[in-house]
């Protein structure tokens, strides 16, 4: 949570929101961006419409299949991407948001990612979003971020 500072302002994407910790703090940090909350899953989605209830926050939350279902003209994409599909290992969703994102982006629009240390999604980064930089690294997680320039 202490890799939410300085964050556009606008509009902003939580992908893969699970129970909507995340869309929730930023929500109640920037009470001025409109938050987005975007999950694959149904109960995922109405988790986070209970978290957002039980904190007195409002945001948009969406249940759709990934990057695709999500607005363009983002300010901002967070994510702590899923990688598992029930107790299956799948990337697809996170490597198609990491090529996909700069679409949704406007220019100057920033991604910030938090994932394992053993996932290689920098390259990944840098070839379709821009320029990445590890913002914070520990207990196995690193926070990336990347401008759309």
């Amino acid at each position: 949570m202490e890799n939410i500072d300085k964050l556009p302002s606008g509009n902003l994407l939580d992908f893969g929101c699970g129970a909507g910790v995340l869309g929730a703090a930023v929500k109640r940090r920037y009470p001025h961006n409109d938050v987005i909350m975007l999950d694959v899953d149904a109960f995922a989605t109405a988790s986070s419409r209970l978290t957002l209830a039980a904190n007195g926050l409002q945001a948009q939350v969406l249940t759709g299949d990934g990057i695709d279902s999500a607005p363009m003209g983002l300010n901002t994409i967070l994510s702590n991407p899923p990688f598992h599909a029930g107790v299956h290992t799948d990337y697809m969703a996170t490597e198609n948001l990491l090529r996909k994102a700069r679409q949704h982006l406007k220019s100057g629009g920033e991604l910030r990612l938090v994932a394992n240390n053993f996932l290689r999604y920098q390259p990944l980064i840098e070839e379709h979003v821009g320029q990445c930089e590890v913002r914070a690294q520990g207990s196995g997680f690193k926070v990336y971020s990347a401008k759309r320039s």
